[in-house]
């Protein structure tokens, strides 16, 4: 176990099938964006080894997301706008040679990104869409996506998104269907696991974990937890958790999960203080 130390707080993570791992970091200041990287499990991080964005950023919370494409190569970071009104960018970056090839629009308040066979995907929560970034041409398709999309999964060849506000889940391309969740509150996580999809959600009152067979449609409740968790939801610019309107710390997801070896669900849950352990389906 090697423990690396690092100037400042990395905003996301990535991991390249080499084993090197890059992160961007949070800015001091107006500075310009950038990416740091640990090459291996060995060598120490060198600060002045570092992918330069060519954005100049202000606020802490706008670098929303970094994703390392094993198809190609690159690195897709997204970033929201420095203003509310202002446009998400997705910046294509060559972590070989350092330069940004690409610096595209993908809609207001970008929350989530998911990197596909052909294409890349954003949530744009801020504009009711999911843009669909061509990786042949690099054009942008503004894809209507319900009512804040803020999560996205890829199962396969399939692109879901979640939808924050109208409480359903959505299929991106393909046969475009919409399922309406049977839910109280508010859903803010999606997983896609074992060919379901699992949705987690809170009310006031209530955690909830719903599973979805895509295949079917059916849904069913996997579990429900009740605890004091206050208002949940991301839609207003006046609190830490929520899309727009930060200018310092923020959190930008209640419940993160990870898959382990032997293939169970991991959710830590930023509210309820609950680690979940999912094995069974």
């Amino acid at each position: 176990v090697y423990d690396r130390r690092i100037p400042r707080q990395p905003l996301d993570l990535a991991l390249d099938g080499d084993g090197a791992l890059f992160m961007p970091q949070n800015n001091w200041g107006t500075e310009e964006a950038f990416v740091i990287s640990l090459p291996d499990g060995v060598r120490e991080l060198n600060i002045r080894d570092r992918l330069e964005l060519g954005d100049e950023v202000t606020r802490e919370t706008t670098q929303r997301a970094l994703r390392h494409d094993p198809d190609t190569g690159l690195l897709y970071s997204l970033k929201a706008g420095e203003l509310d009104a202002d446009p998400s960018l997705l910046r294509v970056v060559d972590p070989t040679s350092g330069e940004v090839l690409q610096r595209l629009e993908v809609g207001s308040n970008a929350t989530d990104l998911v990197v596909g066979k052909d294409a890349v995907y954003v949530a744009a929560f801020g504009s009711d869409a999911v843009a669909v970034v061509s990786k042949a041409d690099w054009t942008v398709q503004m894809v209507p996506a319900g009512k804040a999309p803020l999560k996205l999964a890829r199962m396969g060849d399939r692109i879901f998104t979640l939808c924050h506000l109208d409480g359903s889940l959505r299929e991106i391309g393909g046969e475009e269907r919409a399922w309406p969740l049977p839910l109280e509150g508010t859903p803010d996580a999606l997983f896609a696991w074992r060919g379901r999809l699992v949705v987690v959600a809170h009310s006031t009152a209530a955690l909830t974990l719903l599973l979805l067979d895509p295949a079917t449609g059916e849904v069913e409740e996997a579990r429900q937890l009740y605890g004091r968790f206050g208002d949940p939801h991301f839609d207003t610019p006046n609190s830490a958790f929520h899309m727009s309107g930060q200018y310092g710390d923020a959190v930008l997801s209640l419940t993160r999960g990870k898959i382990s070896e032997a293939d169970e669900l991991w959710l830590a849950d930023l509210l309820s203080g609950w680690v979940l352990i999912v094995s069974e389906i």
